[in-house]
């Protein structure tokens, strides 16, 4: 699967690109040519990503490949825990009525391949 990584505004242009079936029409001296077949036409997977902030921006990360361009990898899965353990009462639950709860889980992100990732942050 392949990513292309925009901000929420650009979603719908995005879309629009990737499932065009014609990309544009080249006009040269007043003659008009045949549409350009945009063979791109769904290979791609659009994600709306939240925490980019410029609506120039765009980011394409090829992931169909046996090594990827990021990897994660779970040390200690995600596990659900309380406050004093799971049979006993705490304190804060004995004089106030509140229960104290978190996640607790182990993880690591690295770099893979880097040729797999691209970056346009354009410059003014």
């Amino acid at each position: 699967m392949t990513l292309l990584s925009y901000l929420q505004s650009s979603k719908k242009t995005s879309l629009e690109l990737i499932g065009a079936t014609e990309i544009a029409r080249y006009v040269a001296s007043g003659t008009d040519s045949a549409p350009t077949i945009n063979v791109h036409r769904g290979k791609y997977t659009v994600i709306v990503n939240p925490f980019i902030t410029d609506v120039d921006s765009w980011y394409f990360a090829c992931c169909n490949r046996p090594t990827k361009p990021l990897i994660y990898q779970t040390r200690r899965a995600p596990r659900f825990i309380t406050l004093g353990g799971t049979g006993s009462v705490s304190d804060d639950w004995f004089n106030s009525g509140v229960i104290k709860m978190g996640v607790d889980a182990r993880f690591n992100i690295g770099y893979g391949n880097w040729r797999y990732c691209i970056a346009c942050v354009p410059t003014s």
